[in-house]
Protein backbone atom coordinates (compact mmCIF):
# COMPACT_ATOMS: atom_id res chain seq x y z
CA UNK A 1 0.00 0.00 0.00
CA UNK A 2 2.84 2.41 0.84
CA UNK A 3 4.38 1.88 -2.96
CA UNK A 4 1.12 2.17 -4.33
CA UNK A 5 0.61 5.50 -2.56
CA UNK A 6 3.72 6.93 -3.44
CA UNK A 7 3.36 5.98 -7.29
CA UNK A 8 -0.20 7.66 -7.05
CA UNK A 9 1.56 10.78 -5.45
CA UNK A 10 4.20 11.20 -7.73
CA UNK A 11 2.11 10.38 -11.16
CA UNK A 12 0.09 13.08 -9.89
CA UNK A 13 2.32 15.73 -8.29
CA UNK A 14 0.68 15.77 -5.38
CA UNK A 15 3.33 16.41 -2.68
CA UNK A 16 6.89 17.03 -2.21
CA UNK A 17 8.98 15.23 0.24
CA UNK A 18 8.92 18.54 2.42
CA UNK A 19 5.54 19.69 2.83
CA UNK A 20 3.86 19.75 5.35
CA UNK A 21 0.36 18.23 5.19
CA UNK A 22 -3.18 18.51 7.52
CA UNK A 23 -4.98 15.34 7.56
CA UNK A 24 -8.26 15.61 7.92
CA UNK A 25 -9.70 13.16 10.33
CA UNK A 26 -12.35 11.58 11.63
CA UNK A 27 -11.24 8.84 13.28
CA UNK A 28 -12.94 6.13 10.80
CA UNK A 29 -10.85 4.27 8.62
CA UNK A 30 -9.84 5.73 5.66
CA UNK A 31 -8.54 9.05 7.39
CA UNK A 32 -6.97 6.96 10.08
CA UNK A 33 -5.44 4.86 7.17
CA UNK A 34 -4.54 8.15 5.49
CA UNK A 35 -2.81 9.50 8.52
CA UNK A 36 -0.90 5.87 9.17
CA UNK A 37 0.34 5.78 5.34
CA UNK A 38 1.77 9.59 4.91
CA UNK A 39 3.58 8.85 8.26
CA UNK A 40 5.33 6.18 7.26
CA UNK A 41 6.27 7.68 3.47
CA UNK A 42 8.10 10.51 6.04
CA UNK A 43 5.89 13.29 5.47
CA UNK A 44 5.20 15.76 8.42
CA UNK A 45 1.57 15.72 9.03
CA UNK A 46 -0.87 16.72 12.31
CA UNK A 47 -3.97 15.70 12.42
CA UNK A 48 -7.05 17.81 12.28
CA UNK A 49 -10.68 16.27 13.67
CA UNK A 50 -14.14 17.93 14.24
CA UNK A 51 -16.66 17.33 16.57
CA UNK A 52 -19.76 18.60 14.85
CA UNK A 53 -22.27 17.47 18.22
CA UNK A 54 -24.50 15.22 16.40
CA UNK A 55 -23.74 12.06 17.94
CA UNK A 56 -22.92 12.61 21.74
CA UNK A 57 -20.70 10.33 23.62
CA UNK A 58 -19.66 8.27 20.44
CA UNK A 59 -18.17 11.71 18.70
CA UNK A 60 -16.17 12.17 21.64
CA UNK A 61 -15.24 8.45 21.51
CA UNK A 62 -14.06 10.09 17.78
CA UNK A 63 -12.56 12.41 19.04
CA UNK A 64 -10.10 10.28 21.83
CA UNK A 65 -9.30 8.04 19.30
CA UNK A 66 -7.89 10.85 17.10
CA UNK A 67 -5.91 12.43 19.83
CA UNK A 68 -4.33 8.75 21.16
CA UNK A 69 -3.17 8.02 17.55
CA UNK A 70 -1.38 11.83 17.10
CA UNK A 71 0.21 11.26 20.53
CA UNK A 72 1.15 7.26 19.81
CA UNK A 73 2.82 8.92 16.10
CA UNK A 74 4.30 11.94 18.39
CA UNK A 75 2.45 14.04 15.62
CA UNK A 76 0.43 17.42 16.59
CA UNK A 77 -3.53 17.20 16.95
CA UNK A 78 -5.94 19.72 16.28
CA UNK A 79 -9.72 19.30 17.66
CA UNK A 80 -12.92 21.77 17.02
CA UNK A 81 -15.76 21.01 19.29
CA UNK A 82 -19.23 21.92 19.25
CA UNK A 83 -19.12 24.82 21.53
CA UNK A 84 -16.42 26.46 18.87
CA UNK A 85 -17.92 26.33 15.48
CA UNK A 86 -21.54 26.86 16.47
CA UNK A 87 -23.14 24.69 13.78
CA UNK A 88 -26.92 23.95 13.85
CA UNK A 89 -27.98 20.89 14.28
CA UNK A 90 -31.30 21.79 13.80
CA UNK A 91 -31.26 22.54 9.98
CA UNK A 92 -32.39 19.91 7.37
CA UNK A 93 -31.71 19.01 3.47
CA UNK A 94 -28.11 21.08 3.99
CA UNK A 95 -27.11 20.42 7.37
CA UNK A 96 -24.30 17.95 5.35
CA UNK A 97 -23.33 20.71 3.07
CA UNK A 98 -23.30 23.24 6.21
CA UNK A 99 -20.63 20.82 7.99
CA UNK A 100 -18.68 20.72 5.15
CA UNK A 101 -18.02 24.31 5.38
CA UNK A 102 -17.17 24.21 9.18
CA UNK A 103 -14.62 21.81 8.57
CA UNK A 104 -12.80 23.40 5.75
CA UNK A 105 -12.98 26.84 6.70
CA UNK A 106 -11.38 25.44 10.02
CA UNK A 107 -8.69 23.88 8.18
CA UNK A 108 -7.61 26.86 6.21
CA UNK A 109 -7.20 28.48 9.29
CA UNK A 110 -5.03 25.68 10.69
CA UNK A 111 -3.32 25.72 7.53
CA UNK A 112 -2.62 29.74 7.44
CA UNK A 113 -1.76 30.11 10.85
CA UNK A 114 0.54 26.79 11.37
CA UNK A 115 2.11 26.27 8.40
CA UNK A 116 1.03 23.73 6.37
CA UNK A 117 0.71 23.63 2.70
CA UNK A 118 -1.64 20.80 1.92
CA UNK A 119 -4.89 19.62 3.20
CA UNK A 120 -5.07 15.32 2.75
CA UNK A 121 -8.85 13.70 2.83
CA UNK A 122 -8.66 9.74 2.72
CA UNK A 123 -11.30 9.76 0.01
CA UNK A 124 -11.21 6.61 -1.67
CA UNK A 125 -12.14 4.90 -5.61
CA UNK A 126 -15.61 3.61 -3.95
CA UNK A 127 -16.16 7.59 -2.89
CA UNK A 128 -15.00 8.30 -6.62
CA UNK A 129 -17.64 6.04 -8.28
CA UNK A 130 -20.60 7.03 -6.08
CA UNK A 131 -19.48 10.62 -7.10
CA UNK A 132 -19.93 10.16 -10.88
CA UNK A 133 -22.74 8.10 -10.79
CA UNK A 134 -24.72 10.42 -8.55
CA UNK A 135 -23.73 12.90 -11.49
CA UNK A 136 -24.80 10.71 -13.99
CA UNK A 137 -27.78 10.20 -12.44
CA UNK A 138 -28.88 13.85 -12.08
CA UNK A 139 -27.55 14.94 -15.04
CA UNK A 140 -24.15 16.15 -15.74
CA UNK A 141 -21.68 17.16 -18.45
CA UNK A 142 -18.25 15.39 -19.42
CA UNK A 143 -15.94 17.32 -16.85
CA UNK A 144 -18.53 16.51 -14.18
CA UNK A 145 -18.11 12.89 -14.98
CA UNK A 146 -14.26 12.79 -14.37
CA UNK A 147 -15.36 12.79 -10.69
CA UNK A 148 -13.23 13.90 -7.94
CA UNK A 149 -9.92 15.38 -8.51
CA UNK A 150 -6.43 14.27 -6.73
CA UNK A 151 -5.68 17.61 -6.21
CA UNK A 152 -7.93 20.86 -5.86
CA UNK A 153 -6.74 24.10 -4.73
CA UNK A 154 -4.90 23.20 -1.77
CA UNK A 155 -6.79 19.97 -1.05
CA UNK A 156 -5.33 17.22 -2.22
CA UNK A 157 -6.53 13.13 -2.24
CA UNK A 158 -3.74 10.16 -2.03
CA UNK A 159 -6.01 7.59 -1.55
CA UNK A 160 -8.36 8.22 -4.73
CA UNK A 161 -6.42 4.56 -6.34
CA UNK A 162 -7.65 2.45 -3.17
CA UNK A 163 -10.76 0.84 -2.47
CA UNK A 164 -12.43 0.56 0.69
CA UNK A 165 -11.67 -3.17 1.06
CA UNK A 166 -7.48 -2.18 0.34
CA UNK A 167 -7.44 0.31 3.29
CA UNK A 168 -9.27 -1.98 5.76
CA UNK A 169 -6.61 -4.86 5.02
CA UNK A 170 -4.05 -2.33 5.32
CA UNK A 171 -5.48 -1.52 8.97
CA UNK A 172 -5.97 -5.48 9.99
CA UNK A 173 -2.42 -5.97 8.71
CA UNK A 174 -1.00 -3.77 11.05
CA UNK A 175 -3.16 -3.64 14.15
CA UNK A 176 -4.47 -0.40 13.87
CA UNK A 177 -8.14 0.46 15.36
CA UNK A 178 -10.81 3.03 13.74
CA UNK A 179 -13.82 4.44 14.80
CA UNK A 180 -17.39 3.35 12.63
CA UNK A 181 -20.03 6.18 11.92
CA UNK A 182 -23.86 4.91 12.38
CA UNK A 183 -24.51 7.40 10.37
CA UNK A 184 -22.82 6.12 6.82
CA UNK A 185 -25.27 3.45 6.66
CA UNK A 186 -28.45 5.54 6.87
CA UNK A 187 -29.77 4.97 3.65
CA UNK A 188 -32.03 8.37 3.55
CA UNK A 189 -28.70 10.24 1.93
CA UNK A 190 -28.48 9.02 -1.40
CA UNK A 191 -24.75 8.54 -1.06
CA UNK A 192 -25.31 5.65 1.57
CA UNK A 193 -27.96 4.11 -0.70
CA UNK A 194 -25.82 4.18 -3.27
CA UNK A 195 -23.18 2.47 -1.60
CA UNK A 196 -25.13 -0.12 0.62
CA UNK A 197 -27.98 -0.87 -1.82
CA UNK A 198 -26.90 -0.21 -5.10
CA UNK A 199 -23.36 -1.01 -5.71
CA UNK A 200 -23.49 -4.37 -4.42
CA UNK A 201 -26.38 -5.27 -6.40
CA UNK A 202 -24.44 -4.06 -9.22
CA UNK A 203 -21.21 -6.00 -8.41
CA UNK A 204 -23.45 -9.29 -8.23
CA UNK A 205 -24.39 -8.69 -11.80
CA UNK A 206 -21.06 -6.94 -13.35
CA UNK A 207 -18.42 -8.82 -10.84
CA UNK A 208 -15.68 -6.45 -12.09
CA UNK A 209 -17.54 -3.15 -11.63
CA UNK A 210 -14.36 -1.83 -10.01
CA UNK A 211 -11.32 -1.97 -12.52
CA UNK A 212 -14.14 -1.36 -15.77
CA UNK A 213 -15.74 1.49 -14.25
CA UNK A 214 -12.27 2.58 -13.27
CA UNK A 215 -10.73 2.14 -16.79
CA UNK A 216 -13.98 4.01 -18.28
CA UNK A 217 -13.16 7.06 -15.23
CA UNK A 218 -9.21 7.22 -16.82
CA UNK A 219 -10.69 7.06 -20.43
CA UNK A 220 -13.34 9.95 -19.77
CA UNK A 221 -10.01 11.53 -18.05
CA UNK A 222 -8.02 11.89 -20.57
CA UNK A 223 -11.06 12.82 -23.27
CA UNK A 224 -12.16 15.66 -20.94
CA UNK A 225 -8.18 17.21 -20.76
CA UNK A 226 -8.03 17.06 -24.45
CA UNK A 227 -11.63 18.78 -25.06
CA UNK A 228 -10.72 21.23 -22.14
CA UNK A 229 -7.70 22.32 -24.12
CA UNK A 230 -9.77 22.65 -27.72
CA UNK A 231 -12.46 24.74 -25.57
CA UNK A 232 -9.78 27.09 -24.22
CA UNK A 233 -7.94 27.64 -26.96
CA UNK A 234 -11.03 28.60 -28.87
CA UNK A 235 -12.15 30.53 -25.50
CA UNK A 236 -8.83 32.82 -25.87
CA UNK A 237 -9.51 33.92 -29.36
CA UNK A 238 -12.88 35.44 -28.15
CA UNK A 239 -11.47 37.21 -25.01
CA UNK A 240 -11.55 41.05 -25.31
CA UNK A 241 -8.75 42.01 -23.15
CA UNK A 242 -9.71 45.92 -23.31
CA UNK A 243 -13.49 45.72 -22.41
CA UNK A 244 -12.51 41.66 -20.00
CA UNK A 245 -15.26 40.15 -21.82
CA UNK A 246 -15.64 37.22 -23.72
CA UNK A 247 -17.43 38.33 -27.65
CA UNK A 248 -18.16 34.60 -29.37
CA UNK A 249 -19.10 35.62 -33.25
CA UNK A 250 -22.78 34.35 -33.76
CA UNK A 251 -21.96 32.30 -36.83
CA UNK A 252 -18.84 31.13 -35.66
CA UNK A 253 -20.72 29.41 -32.66
CA UNK A 254 -23.48 28.34 -35.35
CA UNK A 255 -20.90 26.82 -37.57
CA UNK A 256 -18.77 24.98 -34.88
CA UNK A 257 -22.67 23.42 -33.33
CA UNK A 258 -24.07 23.39 -29.89
CA UNK A 259 -22.16 20.42 -28.42
CA UNK A 260 -19.00 22.96 -28.56
CA UNK A 261 -21.25 26.29 -27.15
CA UNK A 262 -22.51 24.19 -24.74
CA UNK A 263 -18.82 23.26 -23.19
CA UNK A 264 -18.05 27.29 -23.48
CA UNK A 265 -21.39 27.92 -21.30
CA UNK A 266 -20.36 24.90 -18.56
CA UNK A 267 -16.99 26.36 -18.43
CA UNK A 268 -18.24 29.90 -17.15
CA UNK A 269 -20.75 28.31 -14.56
CA UNK A 270 -23.70 27.88 -16.51
CA UNK A 271 -26.51 25.52 -14.87
CA UNK A 272 -26.53 22.14 -17.09
CA UNK A 273 -29.80 22.58 -16.91
CA UNK A 274 -29.72 25.63 -18.96
CA UNK A 275 -27.46 24.45 -21.56
CA UNK A 276 -29.96 23.01 -24.01
CA UNK A 277 -31.93 26.19 -23.60
CA UNK A 278 -28.91 28.39 -24.10
CA UNK A 279 -28.17 26.02 -27.28
CA UNK A 280 -31.63 26.83 -29.38
CA UNK A 281 -30.03 29.33 -31.34
CA UNK A 282 -33.25 30.04 -32.87
CA UNK A 283 -34.74 31.20 -29.81
CA UNK A 284 -32.55 33.20 -28.26
CA UNK A 285 -33.26 36.78 -29.69
CA UNK A 286 -31.25 40.02 -29.24
CA UNK A 287 -31.76 41.83 -25.69
CA UNK A 288 -32.06 38.59 -23.64
CA UNK A 289 -29.86 37.66 -20.49
CA UNK A 290 -28.60 35.02 -18.44
CA UNK A 291 -26.39 34.83 -15.60
CA UNK A 292 -24.53 31.78 -13.80
CA UNK A 293 -23.36 32.38 -10.29
CA UNK A 294 -20.12 34.28 -11.39
CA UNK A 295 -20.73 35.47 -15.16
CA UNK A 296 -23.98 37.00 -17.59
CA UNK A 297 -24.84 36.24 -20.72
CA UNK A 298 -25.78 38.72 -22.84
CA UNK A 299 -27.74 37.99 -26.32
CA UNK A 300 -26.55 40.67 -29.34
CA UNK A 301 -27.40 40.85 -32.65
CA UNK A 302 -24.44 39.34 -33.83
CA UNK A 303 -22.42 38.18 -30.37
CA UNK A 304 -22.87 36.36 -28.00
CA UNK A 305 -20.84 38.22 -24.87
CA UNK A 306 -19.94 36.90 -21.53
CA UNK A 307 -19.37 39.37 -18.98
CA UNK A 308 -18.30 38.87 -15.43
CA UNK A 309 -21.58 39.83 -12.94
CA UNK A 310 -21.95 43.49 -11.82
CA UNK A 311 -21.53 42.09 -8.15
CA UNK A 312 -18.08 40.48 -9.11
CA UNK A 313 -16.69 43.83 -10.59
CA UNK A 314 -15.00 46.24 -8.37
CA UNK A 315 -16.60 49.57 -8.95
CA UNK A 316 -14.58 52.16 -10.78
CA UNK A 317 -12.87 54.87 -8.60
CA UNK A 318 -13.55 58.21 -9.28
CA UNK A 319 -11.10 60.51 -11.18
CA UNK A 320 -10.50 64.19 -9.92
CA UNK A 321 -10.06 66.77 -13.02
CA UNK A 322 -8.73 69.86 -11.95
CA UNK A 323 -6.99 71.57 -14.62
CA UNK A 324 -5.96 70.87 -18.10
CA UNK A 325 -3.49 67.57 -18.97
CA UNK A 326 -3.92 64.36 -19.28
CA UNK A 327 -6.07 61.75 -16.52
CA UNK A 328 -5.43 57.90 -17.13
CA UNK A 329 -8.21 55.85 -15.85
CA UNK A 330 -9.69 52.33 -15.70
CA UNK A 331 -12.15 53.63 -18.32
CA UNK A 332 -9.64 55.02 -20.51
CA UNK A 333 -7.59 58.34 -21.28
CA UNK A 334 -8.83 61.50 -21.24
CA UNK A 335 -6.98 64.55 -22.10
CA UNK A 336 -8.30 68.21 -21.54
CA UNK A 337 -6.38 71.18 -23.70
CA UNK A 338 -7.08 74.62 -23.83
CA UNK A 339 -6.95 76.27 -27.62
CA UNK A 340 -7.02 79.91 -28.59
CA UNK A 341 -10.56 78.54 -31.11
CA UNK A 342 -12.41 76.32 -31.45
CA UNK A 343 -10.63 73.39 -33.13
CA UNK A 344 -12.95 71.58 -35.93
CA UNK A 345 -12.59 68.03 -34.68
CA UNK A 346 -15.89 67.30 -33.06
CA UNK A 347 -17.00 63.88 -32.91
CA UNK A 348 -18.36 61.63 -29.87
CA UNK A 349 -14.47 60.97 -28.61
CA UNK A 350 -13.76 64.87 -29.17
CA UNK A 351 -15.62 67.65 -28.08
CA UNK A 352 -14.52 71.20 -27.54
CA UNK A 353 -16.40 73.65 -25.25
CA UNK A 354 -15.52 77.36 -24.62
CA UNK A 355 -13.62 77.41 -21.57
CA UNK A 356 -16.39 80.03 -19.27
CA UNK A 357 -18.86 77.11 -19.62
CA UNK A 358 -16.79 74.72 -18.04
CA UNK A 359 -16.52 75.06 -14.13
CA UNK A 360 -13.54 72.99 -12.69
CA UNK A 361 -12.90 70.38 -10.94
CA UNK A 362 -14.42 68.28 -13.07
CA UNK A 363 -14.92 64.55 -11.75
CA UNK A 364 -14.98 61.59 -14.04
CA UNK A 365 -16.98 58.62 -12.59
CA UNK A 366 -18.86 55.58 -13.01
CA UNK A 367 -22.57 56.86 -14.03
CA UNK A 368 -25.04 55.57 -11.13
CA UNK A 369 -29.02 54.73 -11.20
CA UNK A 370 -30.86 58.57 -11.17
CA UNK A 371 -27.95 60.02 -13.21
CA UNK A 372 -29.68 62.71 -15.70
CA UNK A 373 -28.52 64.66 -18.52
CA UNK A 374 -29.83 66.32 -21.54
CA UNK A 375 -27.95 64.61 -24.47
CA UNK A 376 -27.43 67.17 -27.07
CA UNK A 377 -29.48 66.66 -30.35
CA UNK A 378 -32.64 66.47 -27.89
CA UNK A 379 -33.29 70.43 -28.01
CA UNK A 380 -32.80 70.17 -24.17
CA UNK A 381 -35.04 67.60 -22.81
CA UNK A 382 -33.50 65.49 -20.38
CA UNK A 383 -33.28 61.66 -19.94
CA UNK A 384 -31.64 59.03 -17.48
CA UNK A 385 -28.59 57.93 -18.70
CA UNK A 386 -29.84 54.22 -18.49
CA UNK A 387 -32.58 55.19 -20.70
CA UNK A 388 -30.02 56.88 -22.71
CA UNK A 389 -28.33 53.86 -22.92
CA UNK A 390 -30.95 51.31 -23.32
CA UNK A 391 -32.54 53.62 -26.21
CA UNK A 392 -29.00 53.79 -28.50
CA UNK A 393 -28.82 50.02 -28.16
CA UNK A 394 -25.55 50.23 -25.97
CA UNK A 395 -24.26 46.96 -25.35
CA UNK A 396 -25.49 45.25 -21.88
CA UNK A 397 -22.74 43.79 -21.23
CA UNK A 398 -20.63 47.25 -21.12
CA UNK A 399 -23.15 49.82 -19.67
CA UNK A 400 -22.34 49.33 -16.34
CA UNK A 401 -18.94 50.48 -17.29
CA UNK A 402 -19.68 54.02 -18.99
CA UNK A 403 -18.16 56.76 -17.46
CA UNK A 404 -19.73 60.03 -16.61
CA UNK A 405 -17.85 63.92 -16.73
CA UNK A 406 -19.10 65.83 -14.30
CA UNK A 407 -18.18 69.42 -13.73
CA UNK A 408 -17.81 71.19 -10.21
CA UNK A 409 -21.49 71.40 -9.67
CA UNK A 410 -22.30 67.88 -10.19
CA UNK A 411 -23.88 68.36 -13.76
CA UNK A 412 -23.22 65.72 -16.84
CA UNK A 413 -20.95 67.82 -19.19
CA UNK A 414 -19.91 64.59 -21.15
CA UNK A 415 -20.58 60.70 -21.80
CA UNK A 416 -16.71 60.08 -23.14
CA UNK A 417 -17.26 58.81 -26.62
CA UNK A 418 -21.15 58.84 -26.77
CA UNK A 419 -22.84 61.96 -26.27
CA UNK A 420 -22.49 65.69 -24.80
CA UNK A 421 -24.60 67.31 -22.88
CA UNK A 422 -27.03 69.92 -24.71
CA UNK A 423 -26.05 72.72 -22.15
CA UNK A 424 -22.09 72.49 -23.16
CA UNK A 425 -22.47 72.00 -26.72
CA UNK A 426 -22.08 74.53 -29.67
CA UNK A 427 -21.93 74.31 -33.55
CA UNK A 428 -20.09 77.91 -33.77
CA UNK A 429 -16.67 78.57 -33.66
CA UNK A 430 -16.28 80.53 -31.02
CA UNK A 431 -13.40 83.42 -30.60
CA UNK A 432 -12.48 83.14 -27.28
CA UNK A 433 -10.80 80.34 -25.43
CA UNK A 434 -12.08 76.73 -25.76
CA UNK A 435 -11.63 73.70 -23.63
CA UNK A 436 -10.76 70.85 -25.82
CA UNK A 437 -11.52 66.90 -24.32
CA UNK A 438 -10.37 64.10 -26.13
CA UNK A 439 -10.85 60.40 -25.30
CA UNK A 440 -9.31 57.30 -25.84
CA UNK A 441 -10.91 53.86 -24.49
CA UNK A 442 -9.19 51.24 -22.88
CA UNK A 443 -9.71 49.27 -25.87
CA UNK A 444 -8.47 51.63 -28.40
CA UNK A 445 -5.29 52.35 -26.08
CA UNK A 446 -4.43 48.92 -26.60
CA UNK A 447 -4.76 48.24 -29.84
Amino acid sequence: MLKKTLKFIENNTLLRPNDKILVACSGGPDSIALGHILLNLGYSIALAHVNYGFRGTNALRDAALVEQYAALWRIPVFLLSPEDHHLNTQLEGNLQNEARKVRYQWFERLCKKHGYRWIATGHHWEDQLETVLLRLFRGSALHGLTGISPMRDNIVRPLLFATKDDLIAYLSKNKIAFRQDASNRDVKYKRNALRHQVLPALKKVFPDLYPSTKATWKHLCRQDIVLSRLVDDFITKYHDKGEEVYRFPKDIIEQNGRALWEEILFRFGFAYHLLPVLSDFEALKAGQQYESERHLLHIERLHFVISRRPSDLAPLEPISVPDTGRYVSSWGTLTVTKHSKSPTDDDSNNICIPAGWVHFPLTLRQWKPGDRFQPAGMKGHSKTVKKFLTDIKYPMSKKRRVPVLCDANGDIVWLPGLRVDHRFFTSKDYPEACLSFNWTNNREATE
